[in-house]
């Protein structure tokens, strides 16, 4: 059964080279001329960034918490930062990675949508990658997640909310 670290990046939270694809017009830079067309593409991106209060950090766990059963994955731990959501999961199918990723980030946002209103929640950038052994997987459970996200939950330690 293969286990994965999933990760989430809040809207408009994307590194700078995770956006400069979106500026690539049928595959070539954008001329002079059309530089202000990616200019209003980043401000657009700006006016609906998106960061996570508490609220929203809870409820990002419990969705993806919730979403298990009906992707049929399992969730060893999952925690929620200002910008970031991590969720290390296993599953005994032959779906990839990315295609659970894709349906985690439909469900989270479809959830955030009903709770908060409609906007976007997730962006498109992200991490996907695979546990070696179980060294990592336990220093992801006790070390990463701890260090990297404000609320988490684990299987063994159960919820954990910042004092």
């Amino acid at each position: 059964m293969p286990v994965y670290l999933l990760s989430f990046e809040a809207y408009g939270h994307a590194s700078d080279e995770a956006e400069a694809p979106r500026f690539v017009l049928r595959n070539d830079w954008p001329p002079r001329d059309r530089v202000p067309l990616a200019e209003r593409y980043r401000q657009a991106i700006e006016d609906h960034r998106v960061e996570f209060d508490a609220d929203h950090r809870r409820k990002l766990i419990d969705l993806v918490m919730d979403a298990q059963p009906r992707h049929a994955y399992r969730c060893f731990g999952v925690g929620a930062g200002p910008t970031r959501l991590h969720a290390v999961l296993a599953w005994d199918d032959r779906r990839d990675a990315v295609t659970l990723r894709s349906a985690i980030r439909s469900a989270v946002g479809r959830g955030m949508n009903r709770e908060f209103g409609r906007q976007p929640w997730l962006g498109e950038g992200g991490a996907t990658k695979r546990v070696r052994n179980r060294t990592q997987f336990g220093y992801l459970l006790d070390t990463y997640l701890p260090k990297q996200t404000s609320e988490r939950w684990t299987a063994g330690a159960g919820l954990a909310v910042p004092a």
